[in-house]
Protein backbone atom coordinates (compact mmCIF):
# COMPACT_ATOMS: atom_id res chain seq x y z
CA UNK A 1 0.00 0.00 0.00
CA UNK A 2 0.99 4.03 -0.56
CA UNK A 3 2.18 6.09 1.87
CA UNK A 4 0.27 8.46 2.03
CA UNK A 5 2.38 12.19 1.40
CA UNK A 6 0.48 15.00 2.23
CA UNK A 7 -3.76 15.15 2.29
CA UNK A 8 -5.29 14.60 -1.31
CA UNK A 9 -7.40 16.97 -2.45
CA UNK A 10 -9.04 18.35 -5.93
CA UNK A 11 -9.66 21.66 -6.52
CA UNK A 12 -12.44 22.16 -9.67
CA UNK A 13 -13.08 25.45 -11.32
CA UNK A 14 -16.32 25.08 -13.49
CA UNK A 15 -15.92 27.67 -16.38
CA UNK A 16 -17.46 28.85 -19.69
CA UNK A 17 -20.67 27.83 -18.57
CA UNK A 18 -23.47 28.20 -20.94
CA UNK A 19 -27.08 26.39 -19.23
CA UNK A 20 -30.25 27.21 -20.93
CA UNK A 21 -34.41 25.78 -20.90
CA UNK A 22 -37.49 26.90 -22.37
CA UNK A 23 -39.62 26.80 -19.71
CA UNK A 24 -43.07 25.19 -19.97
CA UNK A 25 -43.36 25.40 -23.77
CA UNK A 26 -41.40 22.25 -24.49
CA UNK A 27 -41.83 22.43 -28.08
CA UNK A 28 -40.32 25.58 -28.57
CA UNK A 29 -36.19 25.97 -29.22
CA UNK A 30 -35.08 28.35 -26.88
CA UNK A 31 -34.21 32.00 -27.47
CA UNK A 32 -31.66 33.81 -25.67
CA UNK A 33 -34.20 34.49 -23.19
CA UNK A 34 -33.97 31.14 -21.58
CA UNK A 35 -30.37 31.34 -20.62
CA UNK A 36 -28.74 31.40 -16.97
CA UNK A 37 -25.88 33.52 -16.42
CA UNK A 38 -23.54 30.95 -14.23
CA UNK A 39 -20.42 32.06 -12.62
CA UNK A 40 -17.23 30.65 -12.65
CA UNK A 41 -17.66 27.69 -9.76
CA UNK A 42 -15.45 26.04 -8.03
CA UNK A 43 -15.73 22.83 -5.66
CA UNK A 44 -13.28 20.78 -4.07
CA UNK A 45 -13.07 17.11 -3.85
CA UNK A 46 -11.32 15.55 -0.60
CA UNK A 47 -10.81 10.98 -1.33
CA UNK A 48 -11.74 10.00 1.98
CA UNK A 49 -8.59 9.09 4.26
CA UNK A 50 -8.92 6.25 6.83
CA UNK A 51 -7.08 6.13 9.92
CA UNK A 52 -4.70 3.25 8.70
CA UNK A 53 -3.76 5.14 5.85
CA UNK A 54 -6.19 3.85 3.32
CA UNK A 55 -7.85 6.26 1.27
CA UNK A 56 -11.40 5.76 -1.06
CA UNK A 57 -12.42 7.61 -3.43
CA UNK A 58 -14.61 11.02 -1.89
CA UNK A 59 -17.22 12.63 -3.87
CA UNK A 60 -18.94 16.14 -3.52
CA UNK A 61 -21.95 17.13 -5.85
CA UNK A 62 -24.02 20.59 -6.43
CA UNK A 63 -26.21 22.63 -7.70
CA UNK A 64 -24.60 25.02 -9.67
CA UNK A 65 -27.73 26.91 -11.46
CA UNK A 66 -31.29 26.35 -11.09
CA UNK A 67 -33.69 27.83 -14.18
CA UNK A 68 -36.56 29.12 -12.14
CA UNK A 69 -38.25 31.06 -14.84
CA UNK A 70 -38.59 28.98 -17.54
CA UNK A 71 -39.35 25.26 -16.22
CA UNK A 72 -37.81 25.05 -13.24
CA UNK A 73 -34.62 22.63 -14.32
CA UNK A 74 -31.40 22.49 -12.67
CA UNK A 75 -27.64 22.16 -13.46
CA UNK A 76 -26.13 19.67 -11.01
CA UNK A 77 -22.13 18.18 -11.02
CA UNK A 78 -20.72 15.63 -9.26
CA UNK A 79 -16.55 15.08 -8.45
CA UNK A 80 -15.35 12.06 -7.47
CA UNK A 81 -11.72 11.75 -6.86
CA UNK A 82 -9.66 8.96 -5.81
CA UNK A 83 -6.02 8.26 -6.05
CA UNK A 84 -4.44 6.68 -9.32
CA UNK A 85 -3.86 3.97 -9.94
CA UNK A 86 -1.80 4.51 -13.08
CA UNK A 87 1.93 5.14 -11.53
CA UNK A 88 4.05 8.24 -13.77
CA UNK A 89 6.12 7.17 -16.44
CA UNK A 90 9.16 9.00 -14.82
CA UNK A 91 9.38 6.99 -11.60
CA UNK A 92 12.43 8.97 -9.73
CA UNK A 93 14.05 7.83 -7.12
CA UNK A 94 12.12 4.75 -6.47
CA UNK A 95 9.02 6.28 -4.79
CA UNK A 96 6.82 7.95 -7.57
CA UNK A 97 4.56 10.54 -6.43
CA UNK A 98 0.68 9.24 -7.66
CA UNK A 99 -1.78 11.81 -8.59
CA UNK A 100 -5.16 11.93 -8.11
CA UNK A 101 -8.24 10.67 -10.62
CA UNK A 102 -10.89 13.25 -10.35
CA UNK A 103 -14.32 12.81 -13.07
CA UNK A 104 -16.38 15.78 -13.43
CA UNK A 105 -20.04 14.93 -14.40
CA UNK A 106 -22.57 17.37 -15.99
CA UNK A 107 -26.28 16.87 -15.18
CA UNK A 108 -29.72 18.56 -15.53
CA UNK A 109 -32.00 18.35 -13.20
CA UNK A 110 -36.26 17.95 -13.48
CA UNK A 111 -36.84 20.44 -11.01
CA UNK A 112 -34.15 21.91 -8.97
CA UNK A 113 -33.00 21.53 -5.70
CA UNK A 114 -34.13 17.15 -6.23
CA UNK A 115 -30.74 16.41 -6.51
CA UNK A 116 -31.61 13.78 -9.24
CA UNK A 117 -28.60 14.23 -12.37
CA UNK A 118 -30.14 13.59 -15.61
CA UNK A 119 -29.08 12.99 -18.81
CA UNK A 120 -25.18 12.81 -17.72
CA UNK A 121 -22.20 13.65 -19.19
CA UNK A 122 -18.49 12.89 -17.72
CA UNK A 123 -15.05 13.63 -18.26
CA UNK A 124 -11.87 12.42 -16.34
CA UNK A 125 -8.61 13.51 -15.28
CA UNK A 126 -5.93 11.30 -14.82
CA UNK A 127 -2.97 11.23 -12.72
CA UNK A 128 -3.61 15.34 -11.75
CA UNK A 129 -0.43 16.08 -9.83
CA UNK A 130 0.09 19.40 -7.83
CA UNK A 131 0.90 22.25 -9.71
CA UNK A 132 0.05 20.55 -12.74
CA UNK A 133 -3.56 21.48 -13.74
CA UNK A 134 -5.43 19.19 -16.16
CA UNK A 135 -8.75 20.71 -18.56
CA UNK A 136 -11.23 18.57 -18.76
CA UNK A 137 -14.58 19.29 -20.94
CA UNK A 138 -17.44 16.76 -19.91
CA UNK A 139 -19.74 17.87 -23.10
CA UNK A 140 -22.98 18.92 -22.68
CA UNK A 141 -26.04 17.34 -20.88
CA UNK A 142 -29.45 18.03 -23.09
CA UNK A 143 -33.04 16.71 -22.79
CA UNK A 144 -36.54 18.18 -23.52
CA UNK A 145 -38.53 16.67 -20.63
CA UNK A 146 -41.14 15.55 -21.84
CA UNK A 147 -43.75 16.51 -24.78
CA UNK A 148 -44.20 15.45 -28.52
CA UNK A 149 -41.38 16.82 -30.24
CA UNK A 150 -39.49 14.00 -31.81
CA UNK A 151 -38.58 15.94 -35.08
CA UNK A 152 -36.62 18.44 -33.26
CA UNK A 153 -35.09 15.77 -30.87
CA UNK A 154 -34.35 13.48 -33.76
CA UNK A 155 -31.96 15.86 -35.28
CA UNK A 156 -30.01 16.38 -31.82
CA UNK A 157 -32.63 19.66 -30.96
CA UNK A 158 -32.71 18.54 -27.00
CA UNK A 159 -30.27 21.06 -25.99
CA UNK A 160 -32.15 23.60 -27.63
CA UNK A 161 -34.00 22.82 -25.00
CA UNK A 162 -32.23 22.63 -22.18
CA UNK A 163 -28.55 22.39 -22.36
CA UNK A 164 -25.46 22.46 -19.58
CA UNK A 165 -22.16 22.82 -20.53
CA UNK A 166 -19.07 23.55 -18.67
CA UNK A 167 -15.60 22.89 -18.91
CA UNK A 168 -13.58 22.62 -16.14
CA UNK A 169 -9.73 23.01 -14.87
CA UNK A 170 -9.08 20.06 -12.15
CA UNK A 171 -6.04 21.33 -9.68
CA UNK A 172 -4.35 18.40 -7.30
CA UNK A 173 -4.64 21.30 -4.62
CA UNK A 174 -3.77 18.97 -1.78
CA UNK A 175 -0.65 16.68 -1.72
CA UNK A 176 -0.02 13.10 -3.33
CA UNK A 177 0.80 9.45 -2.58
CA UNK A 178 3.62 7.81 -2.56
CA UNK A 179 4.36 4.16 -3.49
CA UNK A 180 6.32 2.15 -1.01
Amino acid sequence: MGELASPPQATIVLHDIEFNGTGFNVCSACSSNCTVNVPNTTLVCNPNVSPDGGVTSGTVAQEVACNANNGGHGAFVTVTCAPTTTPPVDAGNGAPPRGIDVTVTLSLENTCGDNTPLDSQSATAIDVLPAEPQQVSPGTACDYFGGNCSPIIANGGACTFNGFFANATVSNTGGFFRHP
